[in-house]
């Protein structure tokens, strides 16, 4: 669950320009309305450099993260004439591993050819399973592991939820992540935690394997993993 930011003291200070949204005079010259234009940016500049100096990266981290779970509030950004910083927001949130985050401005600001989303959200996948392999085989307790679980199972309807909000079953189909959530699930109802689910490699060489004689090899047990939360 996403963690809301607490308010500062400074931020009641912050200056936020009342007529940011207003639209230009189209009666004016061209020059002025380029003036205005000039005017308009120089606020939002403003707005977006006290808040720089309001919140440190983590901060501003994380309130990325709750505006990417917002359709209309990140089509605000391009009211306020924030799009052009848009690329650079993207690569800050992949290079802190807010990959969910960072695939909802692409698709929102249509910038999936620059940052295709699809090996992003493998890479989220990926992860996930490594940090659920480092926290499962530390936890002892089957209330522990069941959270281990629990949480395994939230980040992979997040990559789901991501592909439905975006159209991009063609470029990552959810197949196999609805299928290790529908194994997750069995694990837990039977109270055996040991995550004996096969890999998507695994999965591959099974559908592989009907098409051949019934004596394929049994895959080998997996550790399902999930990321690190913040």
């Amino acid at each position: 669950m996403t963690e809301q930011l607490e308010p500062t003291l400074a931020a009641n200070n912050m200056i936020i320009p009342s007529c940011v949204s207003d639209q230009p005079n189209i009666n004016t010259d061209g020059r002025s309305l380029q003036l205005s234009m000039n005017e308009q940016s120089k606020k939002v500049d403003l707005v977006g450099s006290q808040m720089s100096a309001l919140l440190n990266a983590d901060e501003i981290v994380k309130l990325l993260g709750i505006i990417s779970q917002h359709k209309q509030t990140l089509q605000l950004f391009q009211t306020l004439g924030f799009e052009d910083k848009i690329p650079d927001i993207i690569r800050n949130l992949i290079e802190r591993k807010q990959l969910i985050e960072a695939v909802r401005f692409i698709c929102t600001f249509k910038l999936n050819d620059k940052f295709p989303p699809a090996p992003l959200l493998i890479e989220f996948v990926e992860d996930a399973k490594k940090y659920c392999s480092e926290i499962f085989s530390k936890v002892k307790s089957h209330d522990e592991k069941e959270k281990v679980v629990d949480d395994r199972i939230a980040d992979l309807r997040a990559v789901i939820e991501c592909i439905e909000d975006h159209d991009l079953e063609s470029q990552y189909p959810s197949i196999d992540i609805l299928m290790d959530i529908q194994g997750l699930g069995k694990l837990k109802d039977t109270g055996k935690l040991v995550l004996f689910l096969p890999s998507n490699v695994e999965k591959q060489e099974q559908r592989k394997g009907k098409k051949r004689s019934s004596s394929s090899v049994s895959p080998a047990p997996h550790t399902y993993q999930l990321r690190k939360r913040t």
